[in-house]
């Protein structure tokens, strides 16, 4: 919760909004009564408006959800067909965005909102297939995306620190026993099911975008059910000590980090300039002032005519 606070954008809004789609479920799979079913179709799609890079693992878990709930006869037709009005009458902006953005190019005013036509869009860049790229780019990024998972560092300091990540190496391996071990289990309970399809649901993403641990934080609530599966299943063992010591002992080291040099390496300018930052100066300052300079003289002075800088600037 801490590392996904720091991102300070919309996309840490998705992990709470997914713990909160975890607990809905086991409401829904616990008493069978419909409130939840169809609060747990509203919370998904709100998801949606958090980060763009998890729609993929959205459409594949809300198709994926629905099916389980009708093969185990969790949910009727009636049921299902109010779950879809729902998500329809909650994401149709979301569908007109995408109309305007990637089909007609032409902003859009409908019922006092405005679709609004983006000047650029980096959602394309994020993909690593298109542009003659294929299946090689998706073996390279499935092969890059466990490197950032294990490492715990995607190269952003804000994100989350090395070795650590959104999931510490200890518990990816915890993940794996876990998952195994519930997909081995017959028969399954229906929440573990759900469970397994809110994991697997990730691979989309995990095959065809490139990985940082923004991208990634669909993975964290299912991963750490998991996580806490494989505790739980430990034979001879007081899981709720083990689990305990664990989480302490990476905790405690997490904090020490944070605290130390990852502080250290921060405050001596390991950070990113906001891009809006970085064109407003290059606009303001340097357009006029140094029309007829060169871009190499940029790095070593500070004064500009009227203009100059507190601080040095990153390259």
């Amino acid at each position: 919760m801490i590392n996904t606070s720091r991102w300070a954008v919309e996309s840490n809004l998705f992990p709470a909004l997914l713990t909160m789609v975890m607990a809905t479920l086991l409401w829904w799979v616990t008493t069978k009564r419909a409130r939840y079913f169809y609060l747990t179709n509203l919370l998904l799609v709100l998801g949606a408006y958090t980060y763009a890079n998890n729609w993929l693992f959205l459409a594949t878990f809300i198709l994926g959800f629905w099916l389980i709930a009708w093969r185990r006869h969790l949910i009727g037709v009636r049921q299902l067909g109010v779950g879809c009005l729902i998500d329809l009458a909650l994401a149709w902006p979301l569908a007109l965005f995408l109309w305007v953005n990637y089909v007609s190019h032409h902003q859009l005013h409908v019922l006092g909102l405005t679709i609004t036509r983006l000047a650029a869009s980096r959602g394309a860049s994020q993909f690593v297939v298109g542009h003659g790229h294929g299946l090689g780019a998706v073996i390279k990024n499935l092969g890059q995306t466990v490197v950032v998972l294990f490492s715990g560092y995607d190269g952003y300091l804000k994100n989350g620190l090395p070795g650590f990540g959104i999931l510490t190496p200890v518990m990816l391996v915890l993940v794996v026993v876990g998952a195994l071990l519930v997909f081995k289990q017959k028969p399954r309970t229906d929440f573990d099911a759900l469970m397994l399809m809110m994991l697997g649901a990730n691979l989309p993403t995990v095959l065809l975008i490139s990985p940082n641990n923004t991208h990634l934080n669909a993975l964290t609530v299912p991963a750490l059910y998991f996580a806490g599966m494989a505790l739980a299943k430990l034979l001879r063992v007081n899981w709720r000590v083990a689990g305990l010591a664990v989480i302490v002992v990476l905790f405690g080291a997490w904090g020490a980090t944070y605290l130390g040099p990852a502080h250290t390496a921060l405050a001596a300018g390991q950070n990113e300039t906001p891009l809006e930052l970085q064109t407003l100066l290059t606009r303001a300052t340097f357009k006029q002032e140094a029309v007829k300079s060169g871009g190499g003289e940029f790095i070593h002075y500070y004064r500009y005519g009227r203009y100059h800088f507190s601080a040095q600037l990153p390259k």
